[in-house]
Order: C-alpha cells, then structure tokens, then sequence
C-alpha cells in the first residue's frame, strides 16, 4: 500500500513506513535505557525533595539554610 502524503514531493511505501517506526524504537531505546539505569531511590528522591523545599524556604522567608542555593 503506499500512503499518499500531500505535504512532501514523494509517497511513503510500506517498507518506508516499517524502517522509520524501527528507527524510532530504536532511538527510544537509545535514549531511555540510559534514564532508567540512573533513576533516583526513593531515598534520594525523598532527600532531595527536603533540600529543594529548604532551598525554596530560604529564598521565599529569608530563614537560614546550611547549603548551596542554585
């Protein structure tokens, strides 16, 4: 079957259609598979949600916290 496409000069036939979805699952696996190795604990999402709101305190009341504010 070939999918008429009024934007572009050309057609798309079935096997184009099937090498850009592969290209696709392919640049998603490249990309996520990366994420997930490095995901947070819950621990350390949970500690940096506590620095986040003791940064945020600090810029918004002006109260003292002990660390780096980015």
């Amino acid at each position: 079957m070939i999918y008429p496409d009024p934007g572009f000069l050309f057609t798309m036939t079935d096997g184009m259609v099937r090498d850009m979805n592969k290209l696709t699952g392919m640049l998603l696996l490249t990309f996520a598979l990366p994420l997930t190795a490095v995901a947070a604990t819950p621990g350390r999402c949970d500690d940096a949600a506590q620095d986040i709101n003791r940064q945020n305190t600090f810029i918004i009341t002006g109260a003292k916290y002990y660390g780096p504010v980015k």
